[in-house]
């Protein structure tokens, strides 16, 4: 893949991601420490984001930096605690729906160990 396509790739993905966690580029850029021009920038594929700023956006989302660099198509946590592996192909709406449940019964495990 060449590095046109990658930075492509690399700015529809975490444009993707900002917009599905509903932060403006001005907040996303505070939090990273660039300015929104820059981010702006990097979100259209115009620029490639240096790898300390890559990895505290993949911290901060808990995505790993093979999906968003292209390198892999499908959204994986970076931190893999307590992973579940879906069959591939999996649709996503139905990951979803997997995902909600498993958040439930963690909440209500949560909430039981605190009343003891």
């Amino acid at each position: 893949m060449d590095i046109e396509k990658c930075k492509k790739i690399f700015g529809e993905r975490i444009q993707d991601i900002r917009k599905d966690k509903g932060i403006i580029q001005m907040e996303l850029s505070e939090l990273l420490g660039v300015s929104r021009e820059m981010l702006s920038n990097y979100e259209r594929g115009q620029n490639v984001m240096p790898d300390d700023i890559k990895l505290k956006f993949a911290k901060h989302f808990n995505v790993s930096l093979d999906y968003l660099i292209g390198a892999i198509d499908d959204e994986i946590p970076l931190v893999r605690e307590n992973r579940i592996d879906l069959p591939k192909g999996f649709p996503p709406e139905e990951k979803a729906k997997v995902q909600d449940y498993i958040r439930l019964i963690v909440d209500a495990n949560k909430h039981r160990s605190e009343k003891q």
